[in-house]
């Protein structure tokens, strides 16, 4: 098992709109098997709506109340990965640990210049068509610092440090909203508390969109989420080496006479065609 505080608890936060994706399911499984073995408690708490960022307030606000729990583990309903990627956000330590994962969509042109890029070189040197793959798409954090200054990251055991990173899968101690409620920066919201759906639970805002210092910018709520830790003297770390499946529709568009001599490499011409 690796080296963890043997008081951990985990609460594993899914926000959802209604349905969650199969191999997201497996993942959760496979999971929770494992923390079953290793003997580390866990409870599994969702959310279900039409709004994800209120859906982030409620798991956050959930786990700020329920002091049982020393991590917050937030797995969306269209993630997969290897329950490897989750001991080793823990083993890291840090307060605030997420792990690189690709935009839902595929970027036909830079994965081809890729390609093309490779063929030039020798063939014992060529990457894998996963590799290429990888570097031709956009990844789930902010590659530049919120004052606009370029950002190098430092470096520790295959996590860097980052601006702000995705929370399609994300690990939070307890020390995270305890110290933006703290701060000032997730405001209460006492009314919400009242609600017969969050009873026993002390709700704050902590993803709602906050906006760039000159107000031109409007930043999501990953980067909402990781600007208020950041003002609270907080570092965003990020796992690089982790592989991750991002779920999303897809629009698959072809013309079969491009690619007809793949699968028929002659034809007999029909004279009357």
């Amino acid at each position: 098992m690796p080296r963890i505080p043997a008081d951990t608890t985990l609460m594993i936060s899914m926000p959802t709109m209604g349905s969650v994706v199969t191999r997201t399911m497996e993942t959760v499984i496979a999971l929770t098997q494992e923390f079953q073995q290793a003997g580390l408690p866990f409870a599994l708490v969702t959310e279900q709506g039409p709004n994800v960022t209120t859906l982030r307030n409620q798991l956050m606000s959930t786990f700020l109340s329920d002091t049982r729990f020393t991590h917050m583990l937030n797995i969306d309903s269209d993630m997969s990965f290897e329950t490897d990627a989750v001991w080793r956000m823990l083993e890291f330590g840090e307060d605030y640990v997420g792990c690189a994962y690709p935009q839902k969509y595929l970027r036909w042109d830079a994965f081809r210049r890729l390609v093309e890029e490779e063929m030039a070189r020798p063939e014992a040197e060529r990457r894998s068509t996963a590799e290429l793959l990888s570097r031709s798409l956009i990844w789930n954090h902010q590659p530049g610092g919120f004052d606009g200054k370029p950002w190098v990251p430092r470096r520790r055991g295959g996590f860097i440090t980052v601006p702000a990173a995705g929370e399609g899968l994300l690990l939070l101690s307890r020390k995270v909203p305890e110290a933006m409620v703290a701060k000032g920066v997730a405001p209460p919201y006492p009314v919400n508390s009242q609600l017969p759906l969050h009873k026993g639970v002390d709700f704050h805002d902590f993803a709602t969109h906050r906006a760039s210092a000159d107000g031109r910018q409007l930043f999501g709520a990953d980067q909402s989420l990781a600007l208020r830790w950041r003002e609270c003297g907080g570092e965003i770390w990020m796992d690089t080496e982790s592989t991750v499946e991002h779920f999303g529709t897809m629009s698959v568009r072809g013309t079969y006479s491009d690619a007809i001599d793949l699968q028929f490499p002659r034809f007999e011409e029909d004279g009357d065609a």
